[in-house]
């Protein structure tokens, strides 16, 4: 099984980073593509994996640490 991982943005840190990028659009003249989808960060690239749980503990202790 393929599992990604990512942090999701609250509605306000969304609407500041589509702002941002609504603004970088607008003075180089580039066209908005998509600003409907939820902005986020990649925390880890699919990647492969056997156990559910075991991934889950593993993001778990990463929390942990941070």
């Amino acid at each position: 099984m393929y599992i990604w991982t990512g942090l999701i943005f609250d509605k306000s840190d969304e609407e500041y980073i589509r702002n941002i990028c609504r603004d970088i659009n607008k003075n180089y003249g580039l066209i908005e593509i998509s600003y409907t989808l939820p902005q986020h960060i990649s925390l880890k690239t699919s990647f492969y994996f056997e156990s559910y749980n075991e991934i889950i503990n593993y993001i778990k202790e990463i929390y942990i640490i941070y």
